[in-house]
């Protein structure tokens, strides 16, 4: 017999499931697939935002979303906005490493 202790830890052991604007965060990398955004576009992307996702999940997303493969009716409805707003983390790096660019030249 489990404790309750030992009932209440397994409750929280479960994989941790990530939302984006509140869809799934599969959903919003097969969208962010169909949009055009690389791997490494999606991953700082998405670390920005605090979401994590393991590297299967990163890749088999964004090549269903790129392919529109099976499962690919599953996206996310991402506004401009929103997409603009993802795409705006890759700006912000960018311009980031721009002064330590120029800083070591």
């Amino acid at each position: 017999m489990k404790t309750k202790e030992a009932k209440n830890k397994a409750s929280t052991s479960k994989a941790h499931r990530y939302q984006v604007f509140g869809f799934p965060v599969t959903r919003v990398i097969r969208t962010l697939g169909k949009a055009g955004f690389t791997y490494q576009e999606t991953k700082k992307s998405l670390a920005a935002m605090h979401v994590k996702p393991a590297e299967p999940t990163l890749r088999a997303n964004i090549s269903i979303g790129s392919r529109l493969r099976k499962g690919s009716d599953k996206f996310a409805p991402l506004s401009e906005e929103q997409l603009t707003e993802l795409r705006g983390y890759l700006q912000e790096e960018k311009h980031e490493e721009t002064p330590a660019e120029v800083a070591t030249s």
